[in-house]
């Protein structure tokens, strides 16, 4: 039980930093992989045992990294710090 409070812990850290994203200049294709990305990992999920390990095993945590890493020449324009 501990490891899905873990897991869901870093679900919700993906969220936030997402979330936060939105308030850069983003574009449209940016816009809408945030919107994408935050729909796959937000409140109409239903985090079952399955979903949890679904999540550890599959490709939707290195999309979130890449798309985050992505943002940071905007997170520097805008005068955000590592």
């Amino acid at each position: 039980m501990s490891e899905a409070f873990g897991v869901m812990r870093r679900i919700h850290e993906m969220l936030v930093l997402i979330r936060e994203a939105r308030r850069l200049p983003l574009s449209a294709q940016q816009l809408h992989e945030a919107t994408r990305l935050e729909a796959s990992l937000g409140d109409g999920v239903d985090w079952t045992q399955e979903a949890l390990q679904q999540f550890q095993t599959g490709p939707l945590a290195g999309e979130v990294a890449a798309f985050l890493k992505s943002l940071k020449p905007l997170a520097e324009q805008a005068g955000l710090k590592k």
